[in-house]
């Protein structure tokens, strides 16, 4: 059984918007097990930058590159699935001790350095939630629900996940679960 193409589109946004929720959530976690509590609530503004430079880059890749839109949402979810480990190993190499910070101001730079590197999934994800919101319009409001449902449903599915797994771990698998997804767009 084929998929239509707007069945498709929510299929993958649908699974992305968990995936995207799914790791905010467990990105928490793990700053949290970290830092203390100290460092997890910026998740959300790291997952925020993401989203909003998601459209300055969405602008600029209409503008300078002449690229077919399901080659651009395939792209943005390989992006985002190799950046999901990658991003982990460039936040473990920011070298940050908070206690310092009280006689070391520069620590400030280097929450902000680890912040862009793990906000690069969310850049990723954004673009193509972006892409795929650039469709007909009577297609989008279909769209947007298969987004608010695969949020919730990240947000739901991730709670007693978090008591089996490592984070490291369940974000290592929604990358891999995002590259199954990009399978859509070949």
């Amino acid at each position: 059984m084929t998929l239509s193409v707007p069945s498709q589109q929510r299929l993958a946004v649908f699974l992305i918007s968990l995936i995207i929720i799914f790791v905010e959530i467990t990105l928490m976690r793990e700053l949290a097990l970290r830092y203390w509590e100290h460092l997890a609530w910026l998740v959300i503004s790291i997952a925020l930058l993401g989203f909003g430079a998601s459209g300055t880059v969405l602008v600029l890749l209409h503008r300078f590159l002449n690229a077919s839109k399901p080659t651009l949402q395939f792209a943005s979810l390989l992006g985002m699935s190799l950046s999901m480990p990658i991003s982990l190993w460039l936040g473990d190499r920011v070298d940050l001790n908070l206690i310092q910070m009280v006689w070391q101001p520069s620590i400030v730079l280097r929450i902000g350095l680890a912040q862009l590197a793990l906000g690069i999934p969310f850049l990723f994800g954004g673009i193509f939630i972006g892409l795929v919101l650039q469709d007909r319009p009577k297609h989008i409001p279909g769209h947007y629900a298969a987004s608010f449902l695969g949020s919730g449903a990240g947000g739901i599915a991730v709670l007693p996940l978090l008591y089996w797994f490592a984070p490291r771990l369940m974000i290592l698998g929604c990358g891999m679960v995002i590259l199954a997804t990009s399978l859509l767009y070949v």
